[in-house]
């Protein structure tokens, strides 16, 4: 490995001896640096294609731009969601058959590709039914994005040691955050106003090609054959975890804080929806909000990475007292006066909701990966991502409800759901 490369490592990590592990098998302890390197390059490709085509902020504004019906926004979080954890149980098994996992994330990073390609040449040829036809693609897309999943947790678990997977998630957030930073600085004071529709392909487009990169890098990390025995159907698997999930109670603790949480990603889009009633939809806007969202990344990634390895459970924590903050940030808007209201007044709100989403995906996924034991984490990732799934099917209601009630209204009772999350999170086992 080049010189450079591994003091970058020991940089990041601050960690002088890469030949101590934990946790991962003995043959993976010279790869550390490379296989964390690598991880890391494919991290940040993949968050920045995710800050460029995130459905909770890009997504919603192309839909302006398309004259997507009103219901169509609200389906856009909660059906990623649906798609990337739903599936999850019915290919756990499968994957544990195979002694090499990262094949998987590859392939669902192609397919990924594909999809982005797909939704820009809608816009492109049929930008009347392109909505549509982007919705169908995100639900496609995060398909894929489920079965990567499962992979990444496994190899991750095989290739870098206990105390450092924190330090790497955050280091993947940070650098995307990064790159981040820099488009919507390009999108903010680059682009025209009127150039919206270009603009949405090339976004679309670019967010193809780092999935490409992304998917070239992480099938160059070395992993070591892993344990194929133990490998169920879905109507096994889905026995066998709720088996451990009756029988075990940290585990449902975790599942319930986990579908509380859901709240802070899912609320992004209503705050969208107050920046574009009360601000308008130009593209500078959308700039702005890439930009606080990326910058949310850079200040949280390290923070968030150190305290993950500690206490991942008190981070969940945490979080959801942060997105609760968001949303009462959120509701003063309705409170200040009219003249002083333009996107620059909603970037705290947009900033603490970005912070507290970037801190529980880590925290989570921290948490997971060191709670579940190394034979079942595949069905602890499949069963707790499938459980959540079902329940992103009841939020696609959401934006009905909210409706109905009223965003204050609305509002409040996130607010009281999140305080729930929150408490349930720091009762979870400390597993670090």
């Amino acid at each position: 490995m080049p010189v450079f490369a591994e003091k970058l490592y020991n940089f990041i990590t601050e960690d002088d001896d890469a030949s101590v592990c934990e946790d991962i098998p003995d043959e993976s302890c010279h790869e550390i640096p490379k296989s964390f390197l690598l991880n890391a390059g494919n991290g940040a490709s993949t968050k920045l294609a995710e800050q460029l085509v995130s459905p909770s902020i890009t997504l919603p504004w192309m839909f302006s731009f398309l004259g997507a019906p009103p219901f169509l926004f609200g389906w856009l979080v909660p059906l990623k969601n649906i798609g990337s954890l739903l599936p999850q149980l019915f290919v756990s098994g499968r994957i544990r058959t195979y002694p090499i996992r990262k094949y998987f994330w590859a392939l669902a990073g192609v397919i990924q590709a594909v999809c982005l390609v797909a939704m820009a040449l809608s816009i492109a040829i049929v930008p009347q039914i392109a909505a549509w036809i982007i919705v169908v693609l995100l639900l496609l897309f995060s398909i894929a994005s489920g079965v990567g999943s499962i992979a990444f947790k496994e190899v991750l678990a095989k290739t870098i040691s206990k105390g450092e997977r924190g330090q790497l998630l955050a280091t993947r957030a940070f650098a995307g955050g990064v790159l981040a930073l820099l488009s919507g600085a390009y999108l903010k004071f680059f682009v025209w106003d009127d150039a919206e529709i270009p603009v949405f392909i090339s976004i679309l487009s670019m967010a193809a090609l780092l999935w490409v990169l992304a998917t070239l890098l992480f099938a160059a990390i070395h992993e070591e054959k892993g344990a194929t025995s133990g490998g169920r159907s879905a109507i096994k698997e889905l026995k066998s975890g709720w088996q451990i999930f009756s029988n075990n109670q940290n585990l449902r603790r975790f599942l319930i804080a986990l579908a509380l949480l859901m709240i802070v990603p899912l609320a992004t889009p209503f705050y969208v929806m107050q920046v574009n009633r009360l601000t308008g939809t130009d593209i500078t806007s959308l700039g702005i909000l890439i930009i606080v969202s990326a910058a949310a990344n850079i200040i949280g990634g390290p923070l968030w990475g150190r305290f993950a390895d500690r206490k991942s459970h008190k981070l969940m924590g945490w979080m959801a007292v942060f997105g609760a903050i968001t949303i009462v940030l959120a509701l003063v808007m309705y409170y200040v006066p009219e003249s002083w209201v333009s996107v620059y007044t909603f970037v705290p709100v947009f900033l603490f909701n970005s912070l507290s989403h970037s801190g529980t995906r880590l925290a989570r996924k921290t948490y997971l990966v060191d709670f579940a034991p190394e034979k079942e984490r595949p069905l602890y990732t499949s069963f707790s991502n499938t459980a959540i799934g079902i329940i992103a099917l009841i939020s696609v209601f959401l934006g009905s409800l909210a409706a109905w009630l009223g965003l204050q209204l609305f509002y409040l009772i996130l607010i009281v759901l999140l305080s729930v999350g929150a408490v349930m999170s720091f009762r979870l086992k400390n597993v670090s």
